[in-house]
């Protein structure tokens, strides 16, 4: 979030991390850089997603966000182990990093970066409230909630449409513009 370290991830495993409502940018680095931001809304939780994929020497990130009704939020809530630094780990990683996640926000900042959107639309209601302790506290969190479920053939073509449209954006096949209408074009069925 920002310069602030809230975790490294791995298969399995989610973060939970509370903050205070406004603009955030969130960063993943693997062997590139990922972004995305926008403003979060008070008594709201927000499901960012970070998916990991083979990259040239390594691996690359990219980041996503779930709207209301993702069937994989449930799987995130039953199935995935929440982890957190703790404060001295944080407070070691973010020196250690702190000249590249720096030079990473100036380029976000410079605009010579794309980016993902948190928009009004992906907040899901509060429902679950997110105990601090003397090793989570200054920790903020994007936490989670029970959701129903969305199923049905409709929404997983949708989902996945979506999805590709994305990356074929993400590699370059498609512009702005045809990213954009196709997008509509879709989110417009629900």
């Amino acid at each position: 979030d920002g310069e602030v370290f809230i975790g490294t991830l791995k298969a399995g495993t989610k973060i939970q991390y509370r903050t205070e409502p406004g603009n955030h940018v969130f960063l993943a680095n693997a062997e590139n850089w990922a972004y995305l931001v926008g403003e979060l809304e008070g008594g709201k939780e927000y499901y960012l997603k970070a998916n990991v994929f083979p990259g040239v020497m390594t691996a690359r990130v990219a980041l996503g966000v779930a709207y209301p009704g993702d069937k994989r939020v449930r799987e995130w809530e039953e199935g995935f182990q929440s982890v957190m630094p703790i404060e001295e780990d944080r407070v070691r990683v973010e020196a250690e990093n702190a000249t590249d996640v720096r030079k990473a926000l100036d380029k976000y900042e410079a605009g010579e970066v794309s980016f993902g959107e948190i928009t009004a639309e992906h907040g899901h209601s509060t429902t679950v409230s997110i105990p601090t302790t003397a090793e989570t506290a200054p920790p903020k969190s994007v936490s989670e909630t029970s959701q129903e479920a969305v199923s049905g053939p409709a929404v997983d073509d949708d989902e996945e449409s979506l999805r590709k449209l994305k990356n074929l954006y993400e590699q370059g096949l498609i512009n702005e513009e045809e990213y954009a209408a196709e997008k509509k074009e879709i989110l417009d069925k629900f």
